[in-house]
């Protein structure tokens, strides 16, 4: 098996990518996988949030996953897999939307760069990924959030890695989480819209409306 670039043999290993894009890349076939997890157990998290993985090659196999390894996938789209063929376990999830499953994120071709050093490139105006994500939150005890109701609607507030753990409104205040506070960032530290989040690592136009009066 040659390990692509996300790889963990590690039995208390987890594999997290929020709001990242993984495009193009050269791993093609069953032995040759993007992200491979040959250790794990039923607590180990693979998610994906707000995360493009694209490869328009044929033959192009994304997982090479542990029995024990179940998705947690929310607003992300893959190449090469049946969302409805993922099994997910009692603590996965798939909050995917089919009708976009695999699509052509249609790129912009330049490369941009932030002033932070950062470089990625965004989603040009016919991308379907568009305002197609969910906000997510870092809190103060170091972890990443979503508000994930459907699982629980008692305790909405769900970690990303470690994915069995829920909290409640006032445990996700304690620890400065709020629907009020602002998500995290894109790659270039320019603020998301809760409303408006695309796909991938930047904001594909201005997160806010602007409105010049002449």
């Amino acid at each position: 098996m040659k390990a692509g670039p996300f790889a963990s043999a590690d039995q208390n290993g987890h594999l997290a990518l929020v709001n990242c894009l993984v495009n193009g890349s050269a791993l093609t076939g069953a032995a040759a996988a993007e992200f491979v997890m040959a250790g794990g157990n039923t607590s180990t998290t693979l998610a994906l949030h707000n995360t493009i993985v694209f490869n328009g090659a044929t033959g192009y196999s994304p997982f090479s996953l542990n029995a024990n390894v179940k998705p947690a996938f929310a607003d992300s789209t893959v190449s090469g897999i049946d969302i409805e063929g993922l099994p997910t376990g009692n603590n996965g999830y798939l909050y995917l939307d089919p009708a976009i499953q695999g699509a052509d994120p249609c790129l912009k071709a330049r490369l941009y760069v932030g002033e932070n050093g950062a470089w990625a490139r965004k989603l040009g105006p016919a991308s379907p990924y568009l305002r197609r994500g969910h906000p997510v939150w870092l809190a103060d005890d170091g972890h990443y959030y979503f508000r994930d109701e459907e699982a629980d609607a008692g305790k909405p507030w769900r970690r990303i890695v470690e994915k069995s753990v829920f909290l409640t409104d006032a445990q996700g205040v304690a620890i400065g989480l709020a629907v009020s506070a602002d998500p995290v960032p894109d790659a270039f530290g320019a603020a998301r819209h809760a409303r408006r989040v695309d796909l991938g690592p930047l904001n594909a136009r201005p997160p806010h409306t602007h409105i010049t009066l002449r």
